[in-house]
């Protein structure tokens, strides 16, 4: 695309990520993810190179990869970079505390969606529903 003279967007990262994610080259988008936040970190558009579906994709890939550590590592760093956490993410999460074994973690998050959905924040039925099919 550089070659042609245009410029990927967030929307451009965040398609390419998530097909490789989803054709199994986890790793080719948590590398594409890893580049977005060096790119970020050395201009004040960090912002605008990463969004809430950027970091749901990352963590979906960190998960297929076997790090769900790293996953629920990347949904508490969401409100540093002043995102807020969408229901899909809290079901990467919920589905990261499952493959690491963590109900105890779980349960704080579901603790803390039940707390944002009193405040109009995230719509419940989403994370419910992850939760209790497991």
């Amino acid at each position: 695309m550089r070659c042609e003279g245009l410029v990927p967007d967030v929307i451009t990262y965040n398609t390419v990520m998530d097909v490789c994610q989803k054709s199994g080259h986890w790793k080719l988008a948590l590398q594409i993810f890893r580049q977005l936040l060096l790119s970020g970190s050395h201009t004040a558009d960090v912002i605008d190179v990463i969004d809430v579906i950027t970091m749901n994709t990352a963590m979906g890939a960190y998960l297929k990869g076997g790090n769900w550590q790293q996953a629920l590592l990347l949904l508490s760093q969401m409100p540093q970079k002043q995102l807020m956490p969408s229901t899909i993410s809290c079901n990467i999460g919920i589905k990261a505390c499952e493959t690491g074994g963590r109900w105890d973690l779980a349960i704080h998050l579901l603790s803390a969606v039940a707390v944002a959905v009193a405040k109009g924040e995230l719509s419940w039925c989403f994370c419910k529903s992850t939760a209790i099919s497991g």
